[in-house]
């Protein structure tokens, strides 16, 4: 099995590879994964999630200076340029982090967001699973909140 983007592939994100992975070995089939990434994760424990869960035996590294990728690469300039946001962005931004974070903050008292973080540090992709792991054990739920204006909270912290 060939898998791109395979740093997704963690517990915690409903992956639908990690299922297929586990459907396949409860048959009791050999299989090989090949997983492919140009950013394997954000840290060793991130990346060791993944090994783990892709049952991953050995790791290949290839970098733009090895001789058998080199062929494939053409010259360029990189030039990193950091840009300081602006007052205006920041005031923004702040007005934007005060509306959200209570919102984020009604959405885990009724249980329907486990996920740390601050509307600053939330990624939306997250914020996207978690909204789907809701909507999956919407029967398991009896709030005496309406579950649509939850699912209405998860769309209004993941566009904002």
């Amino acid at each position: 099995m060939i898998n791109c983007y395979f740093h997704y592939a963690q517990r915690n994100s409903l992956h639908i590879v990690l299922k297929v992975i586990d459907d396949i070995e409860g048959k009791g089939a050999k299989f090989r994964i090949v997983g492919l990434s140009a950013t394997p994760g954000p840290n060793l424990a991130a990346v060791q999630e993944v090994i783990d869960n892709l049952r991953i035996g050995e790791i290949c590294v290839r970098l733009e200076s090895d001789d058998d990728v080199k062929k494939y690469i053409y010259n360029k300039d990189t030039e990193v340029i950091y840009v300081e946001q602006s007052s205006n962005i920041n005031f923004i931004e702040g007005k934007l982090i005060a509306l959200i974070d209570p919102i984020i903050g009604h959405l885990r008292r009724f249980g329907a967001l486990g996920i740390n973080g601050t509307a600053s540090t939330m990624h939306p992709y997250t914020v996207l699973l978690a909204k789907k792991a809701f909507h999956e054990k919407r029967n398991e739920h009896s709030l005496d909140v309406s579950f649509s204006s939850l699912l209405l909270y998860f769309v209004y912290v993941y566009i904002l």
